[in-house]
């Protein structure tokens, strides 16, 4: 555990402290902690990332607290939870006047995410659930997914990927793909976009959302799953696809072809220096982000009672430093199942919630709820990979902001190269290699 008490008092009874713990307490960029505010009088007040000058534009606040004069609250920072790049204070404002700094406290140098983490590598987007549809029931989908290839372009991703469900498929997939392909022909993000097959193109017959699925990726090899690398690192995108049911929990989703397929890439390159990141829909139930066997609201997950799942499982608890990308179930980022690695047992695990619209526990608390007229957000993931970690960023799309509290860390694979990375076996020379 370390604490830190940095202060800047216009009065003798404020104070502002962070205590970071955790088993990264001493590493740059990780937040886990407590952070702890003594008002010096009575107000309503933000605690905000900032920058040597100024509270970050595109933070919403840490937390607001409203305080009576000598109260003291405390604000707890998550586990594998990320300071910004560019953060080297926190600032505490009046909620009012966000330009008044009541005070201010310095992040330690060995904190601060830039003095320790490398050359920025590449960037991207990571989403899920668009949901394009024709029969309108995600009213919105359209609008928010305009919204997300436009954050895309105010932060200068390399490329998206999407974790499933682009198209709701209500009453046959072909209209709403033409639905994709033409937001993306108005759009001006003309960066690569790749995703994963989800349960929502199933939903009108396997073989024909499959066929949909595989002719609008524009995939060469006729497959649902397939793989892509980055250009400038080599790092691998391994993009897997529900073959089998709309009900994930109901079948043995994942062919016997698709998981030899899926090992043989993971065993080949999880040594050779990259980075490598497994991108499908939906997650294990009671396993990993995405939902918690004490509160699980979503029942429609993938289940261990199918050998494929349990092969899935496995490849997740052996290779720790892969990236497990998945969607499906819309929780919204305050339900707070982004991220988990099972306590270290397992891969690093982060649940995109949706473009379309997120959902939380229904009144009575049995069932997760989506209801676009009650404000509920669009929100995603964008994400900055360096030389020494990997940082997704959660956001809500339509204010284009990112929720401090909902931000992850993590080491990625390229400190556990055992072969110099020049060395690795290349895939550009495959039908799989990054396009432009």
């Amino acid at each position: 555990m370390t604490m830190f008490n940095n202060l800047y008092t216009a009065e003798n009874t404020a104070e502002l402290n962070y205590i970071f713990t955790g088993s990264y307490a001493e590493k740059s960029g990780y937040a886990e902690g407590t952070i702890i505010f003594t008002s010096h009088r009575t107000g309503e007040f933000a605690l905000c990332w900032a920058d040597n000058e100024k509270v970050l534009d595109d933070y919403y606040p840490i937390a607001v607290l409203s305080l009576n004069a000598g109260e003291s609250r405390s604000v707890r920072m998550g586990y594998h939870t990320a300071i910004p790049v560019n953060a080297t204070r926190i600032m505490v404002t009046e909620v009012k006047n966000m330009t008044s700094v009541i005070m201010t406290f310095s992040l330690p140098l060995n904190k601060q995410l830039y003095s320790d983490s490398g050359k920025l590598l590449y960037r991207f987007n990571s989403y899920s659930d668009v949901h394009l549809d024709s029969d309108g029931y995600y009213r919105k989908a359209d609008v928010h997914f305009r919204e997300a290839l436009a954050y895309g372009i105010e932060k200068n991703t390399d490329f998206m990927i999407f974790s499933g469900d682009m198209v709701t498929n209500a009453s046959g997939s072909e209209k709403e793909w033409e639905m994709y392909k033409k937001i993306l022909d108005e759009s001006a993000y003309n960066n690569p976009i790749w995703q994963s097959n989800g349960n929502h193109d199933l939903r009108c017959g396997v073989a024909g959302g499959l066929r949909a699925f595989i002719g609008a990726s524009a995939l060469e090899n006729h497959k649902p799953y397939y793989s892509r690398t980055e250009k400038s690192t080599g790092d691998l995108f391994i993009f897997m696809a529900l073959e089998k049911h709309y009900n994930p929990s109901s079948c043995d989703e994942f062919s016997e072809e698709q998981m030899d397929w899926v090992t043989e890439l993971i065993e080949t390159y999880y040594h050779t220096g990259i980075n490598i990141y497994l991108i499908e829909h939906s997650p294990i139930q009671g396993f990993g982000a995405g939902d918690r066997m004490s509160n699980p609201y979503y029942k429609a997950l993938l289940s261990e009672n199918y050998p494929s799942t349990v092969r899935l499982k496995n490849l997740l608890k052996t290779y720790k430093h892969l990236i497990f990308l998945t969607g499906h179930t819309h929780e919204d980022f305050e339900m707070n199942y982004n991220y988990s690695n099972e306590n270290n047992t397992a891969c690093h695990m982060i649940h995109n919630s949706a473009v379309a619209g997120s959902t939380r526990p229904s009144v009575d608390d049995t069932f997760l709820d989506y209801n676009d007229g009650n404000g509920y957000h669009s929100q995603g993931y964008y994400v900055e990979v360096y030389e020494r970690c990997i940082v997704f960023y959660g956001a809500n799309l339509t204010e284009r902001r990112i929720y401090p509290k909902y931000c992850y860390i993590m080491e990625g694979s390229r400190h556990i190269a055992c072969v110099n990375v020049d060395t690795k076996p290349s895939l550009f020379d495959s039908d799989t290699a990054f396009t432009e």
